[in-house]
């Protein structure tokens, strides 16, 4: 069996791990991972003949060709690569988790750092058990002055399990909402999970600690013997105080105790305690307040996160469909209330809510049905099951049945559901 240290040595020496034969490049190394329906064992000789250098496997009874790599476990061995390349690296490591807007403030902060300094952050979604070890082995010492690092888990014991191996000096928690709620077992187990990150922090140290006292749930954190940073409202006890400025709507502008004013690109009033985030961690790093500021106002969302879409001259999408949960939608719902002209809302189901997924479904169409929205459709089979008490909304099944032509005669039309309603499919369709 090969030595972590034998491997990491491959490892800086080519830079590049593939789990996925059709994305192979020229001297990777494949890494042999298992799934629910496929074993990368199957492919590793394939992978070598499509140019990867080695083969990590953990299948005793693939003939070694000089090329292949034998490990107890393909998954424990890349994370445990991970771990070992982290205490490697000499540069401050940020880590971002919470229920809502992890890859928003992600984005924020590494614009914030990035205007002046080179930054690895985590690309797309890979956040997992999967993903952040691959991110941490992105990270190059001699390349990167940070890393900003999204944490994303889904169950109990996940999100501890995440930042023993990514090992910040800093941790951001953006909030506490009702996401997964069947993995975490209910908003009590969701609490639960997020205070792994507080005992870690504790344990570990970290330097710093980031709380967002704009979210109501955040004093359900046991934030005892921790350093802390904490962002509030203009009139909170909180280390950095904003108020939102209200002159562009809908995009956000904030202003410090200070008066400094921060313009930004984003969406909705649950932004001004991302915006505060991302100036808090800048703080922290020694980052000016002027590059704080540039750093904000270069951000654009572009990933299906309260994402403006104009289809017509008249009809404009506001393209909030990446994921949803209780907590998300409602937010997010709020911030469209606000918009003026004939406003359409489209819905998808929300996923991984186990016993709570009918009442959470309710609680949306109860909050639709006190709403100034002209045009309720709610789309899925969880949100269709209630449709006998709500017979002023229209719903579908699929996105199939809907008739897209009906919403362009709508000023404004928010999208928001699951990742896996797709409700992306939409804009295709318009």
């Amino acid at each position: 069996m090969f030595s972590i240290e034998t491997i990491h040595k491959l490892h800086l020496e080519l830079k590049n791990i593939c789990t996925d034969t059709r994305k192979i490049t020229p001297n990777s190394i494949f890494w042999a991972l298992k799934g629910a329906n496929f074993d990368g064992n199957s492919y590793a000789l394939k992978a070598l003949e499509m140019g990867a250098a080695y083969a990590v496997v953990d299948d005793a009874s693939i003939e070694n060709n000089g090329k292949i790599i034998k490990v107890e476990n393909t998954l424990e061995t890349l994370q445990e690569l991970a771990k070992y390349h982290r205490k490697q690296l000499n540069i401050p490591i940020v880590a971002v988790l919470g229920s809502n807007g992890k890859t928003t403030v992600k984005e924020l902060i590494s614009s914030v750092l990035g205007v002046s300094h080179s930054v690895f952050s985590t690309v797309g979604n890979l956040n997992n058990h999967i993903g952040l070890p691959l991110s941490i082995l992105s990270i190059d010492k001699d390349k990167h002055h940070f890393g900003v690092l999204e944490i994303g888990a889904n169950h109990q014991g996940e999100n501890r399990f995440l930042l023993e191996i990514a090992q910040p000096d800093y941790i951001v928690l953006t909030n506490i909402g009702k996401d997964h709620l069947e993995g975490f077992g209910g908003f009590k187990g969701v609490v639960k999970a997020y205070n792994e990150a507080t005992d870690f922090a504790r344990q570990y140290p970290v330097k710093s600690f980031v709380v967002n006292k704009f979210d109501y749930n955040y004093s359900l954190l046991n934030l005892e013997n921790l350093p802390t940073l904490t962002v509030g409202n203009i009139d909170n006890q909180a280390d950095i105080r904003l108020k939102n400025l209200n002159l562009r709507f809908p995009y956000i502008d904030v202003e410090t105790e200070e008066g400094l004013k921060i313009e930004s690109n984003l969406i909705g009033d649950y932004q001004v305690g991302n915006i505060g985030i991302a100036l808090g961690v800048g703080a922290l790093l020694g980052i000016s307040i002027e590059d704080v500021q540039k750093g904000v106002k270069n951000y654009s969302p572009q990933n299906m996160r309260m994402q403006l879409i104009k289809i017509t001259d008249t009809t404009t999408i506001i393209n909030d469909c990446y994921n949803a949960n209780p907590s998300s939608t409602l937010e997010g719902l709020n911030t469209f209330s606000k918009f003026e002209g004939k406003l359409a809302v489209v819905l998808g189901d929300m996923f991984e809510l186990g016993e709570e997924s009918e009442k959470e479904h309710k609680s949306i169409l109860d909050y639709l049905s006190t709403s100034n929205f002209q045009k309720n459709i709610l789309i899925g089979k969880l949100y269709s099951s209630l449709k006998l008490k709500y017979n002023t909304f229209s719903f579908y099944e699929n996105i199939e049945e809907l008739t897209i032509k009906d919403l362009h005669e709508y000023d404004y039309i928010y999208l928001k559901g699951s990742r896996g309603m797709g409700l992306e499919k939409i804009l295709e369709k318009m």
